[in-house]
């Protein structure tokens, strides 16, 4: 586990598809980033402000990170979350 708040988790993706590959998902189900009619009211910003964290720490020991999140059919996983990742090099 990286971090954990009340309302999301980012963790190391077990099986990583990049050098540094962390997951930040939230713990209250929502399908995607279009379907927050019904989540908590606190619960996007939190999990933004853990992103905004995490991938300043990527950052700042590659230099880089790139921040991904899908929706419809490109989703493995139909619950939101976001990929924060660093290629290498």
């Amino acid at each position: 586990m990286v971090e954990e708040t009340e309302r999301a988790l980012a963790y190391h993706r077990p099986l990583p598809s990049h050098p540094v590959h962390i997951v930040v998902i939230a713990k209250q189900h929502v399908g995607s980033p279009i379907d927050l009619a019904g989540a908590d009211e606190g619960l996007l910003p939190e999990v933004v402000a853990l992103v905004q964290r995490v991938a300043a720490q990527v950052v700042q020991a590659h230099r880089a990170c790139s921040v991904i999140t899908n929706v419809g059919n490109y989703r493995e996983s139909k619950h939101l979350h976001w990929h924060l990742i660093h290629q290498g090099t």
